[in-house]
């Protein structure tokens, strides 16, 4: 130990020797050929040393022929009109590594110059160094009047594996939030050379529109702005970057794939999965028109023209006893020519009976023309068929006083001779007339007073006197006019019902916009766009739940009974 000791310092009061007569010589040589310009060089600063901090010269890690080398470099003013063809003089200092490492410099070879830098290349000879052994020295390096000492690294074993980690983006990219998503990458001791992206599989499930890399762009975040071109990265660095999908691609959907970056030091790259969502505001409206245009088309055809053929089928039958009543009034108002008679109680009834068939008498019993937001009532197709009932019983009855009373009656007025027979006539049309007045006489009581009347009148009459029929034609009466007041109580039940509609159909937009529409991140394909449609139309089952009124087909399904002319 005491002798390796003294060896090495002997050897370095050799270098120092060395280093000593090295400096007198190059100081007697600047002193000799600054001639003139001492002053200048004088005041010169001048640096002297390796290219990069600290440089690695590795060696024996393969059979090459090559020497391993380091670079040089000088800075200062000037320097290129100082050089005269000058180079450093580099010497290898005492270090780690054991007694027998031997460390030489060959001469700088000059590779750049300027007028502020020179850069050199030197080859170095290392001799003695032990397998799989790195060691840190120092280097002298000496140009002109300057000396520097730099430590450097020598070493046999291989170059570090390059590695580098990868934090993936979050999941989701909405780009109408933000048009780049951020991620993290950490490299090892070597450094990442052309981060870029390789590949995407980016693509829309429905219409397989792809968002290739072509329309993506790597960027370096740098505070609130993204730096894009050529990313380097150095060794053991982390760096935050960003993915940023091009302003120019247009494309509606949601994009799910991978998307795939490499390095120019590996080959494999390294890839991380995302969904892009793509959408326009003006998409989104279109969208929200189309929703709109469902609803009022569904609402058209589910409700209002629902409700307009049930109330058609509804009035089929109070039409139908109308018309029976129309055929009444005209038979009544075709007796004439008896003075002193006029079948006005009569006629009132009809005309009666006719406006409580009206549409505006119905709307207890029938759907009206705005669709009402819930049912009439527990049972309105009974009570509806109970109210047309009791209405053809009337009309029937009335036909009986019509048709076989006072039709029968007044053939007998052209066989009266006397005015007391002719006053019996009018006494039993006017008793029949008055039957009309009694709102609850069914047919067959009135069929019986009619026959009654019919014979106390032909006992009164004179036994030669027969029944003919009256001449002259007949004067037919139009029907009654109908009433086109509605009911102020009818009428708010209108407005509320469309209140409730209105309300009713804003919600189903409303929600229809927001789960369809404004949560589809995406939104913008054709499927879109139909299931808004179908939300709008479909809608309507529900909503039309509410003013369901089974629709009367006929008149014999509400079990009434119309007059025979």
């Amino acid at each position: 130990m005491q002798g390796s000791g003294r060896a090495r310092r002997q050897a370095l009061e050799s270098c120092l020797a060395c280093l000593c007569l090295s400096a007198g010589a190059l100081a007697f040589d600047a002193q000799s050929q600054a001639g003139s310009n001492r002053s200048d060089s004088s005041q010169a600063q001048i640096r002297i040393s390796f290219a990069s901090p600290n440089p690695i010269v590795r060696v024996g890690v393969r059979e090459t022929s090559l020497r391993p080398r380091v670079l040089l470099k000088a800075q200062g003013p000037n320097l290129r009109a100082l050089a005269h063809g000058l180079v450093p003089v580099v010497k290898d200092l005492l270090g780690e590594g054991p007694a027998g490492l031997k460390v030489t410099f060959a001469t700088p070879r000059l590779v750049a110059s300027s007028d502020t830098t020179i850069r050199w290349v030197v080859e170095v000879t290392v001799e003695g160094l032990p397998e799989n052994s790195q060691v840190t020295r120092t280097a002298s390096l000496q140009y002109r009047t300057t000396s520097e000492l730099q430590e450097y690294t020598i070493t046999n074993r291989p170059a570090g594996t390059f590695t580098w980690t990868l934090t993936p983006p979050p999941g989701q990219l909405v780009l109408t939030d933000n048009d780049r998503t951020t991620f993290v990458v950490s490299t090892g001791e070597v450094p990442a050379t052309d981060l870029r992206i390789v590949h995407s599989t980016l693509q829309e499930a429905t219409t397989d529109a792809q968002l290739g890399a072509d329309h993506l762009t790597l960027c370096v975040e740098e505070g609130d702005t993204c730096r894009a071109g050529q990313i380097d990265l150095p060794a053991n660095h982390i760096a935050r970057l960003g993915l940023r999908v091009d302003s120019a691609f247009a494309a509606s959907g949601a994009f799910t794939g991978t998307v795939y970056l490499g390095v120019d030091e590996k080959q494999d790259p390294t890839s991380f999965t995302l969904t892009v969502f793509s959408s326009s505001m003006c998409g989104k409206l279109m969208g929200a028109g189309v929703l709109f245009a469902g609803l009022a088309l569904g609402w058209f055809v589910s409700v209002y023209a629902r409700n307009k053929i049930n109330l058609i089928r509804a009035l089929l039958p109070a039409r139908q006893l109308q018309e029976a009543l129309d055929d009444l009034a005209r038979d009544a108002a075709a007796i004439k020519g008896i003075p002193g008679f006029a079948p006005t109680h009569t006629i009132a009834a009809i005309k009666k009976t006719s406006e409580e068939l009206n549409p505006d008498k119905l709307r207890a019993y029938v759907p009206s023309g705005m669709p009402s937001a819930w049912p009439l009532g527990p049972d309105s197709l009974g009570a509806y068929q109970e109210f047309l009932a009791k209405k053809s019983q009337r009309i029937l009855t009335l036909a009986v006083i019509v048709r076989e009373g006072m039709g029968d009656v007044s053939t007998y007025w052209s066989t009266a001779l006397s005015a007391d027979q002719q006053h019996d006539i009018v006494k039993a049309l006017k008793g029949l007339d008055a039957l009309a007045t009694q709102d609850d006489l069914t047919k067959e009581v009135a069929v019986k007073q009619v026959q009654d009347l019919a014979m106390q009148l032909t006992k009164q009459l004179s036994p030669g006197a027969t029944p003919q029929v009256v001449g002259g034609g007949a004067v037919g009466a139009k029907p009654t006019a109908r009433l086109p007041s509605v009911q102020h109580l009818l009428l708010q039940l209108d407005r509320v019902s469309g209140l409730i509609w209105l309300v009713w159909g804003i919600a189903t937009l409303i929600v229809g916009c927001y789960y369809l529409v404004w949560s589809n991140h995406g939104f913008g394909i054709g499927l879109d766009y139909l299931k808004c449609f179908f939300w709008g139309l479909l809608g309507q089952t529900t909503g039309q739940q509410l003013q369901q009124l089974t629709p009367v087909g006929v008149s014999t399904s509400l079990g009434i009974s119309l007059p025979q002319k």
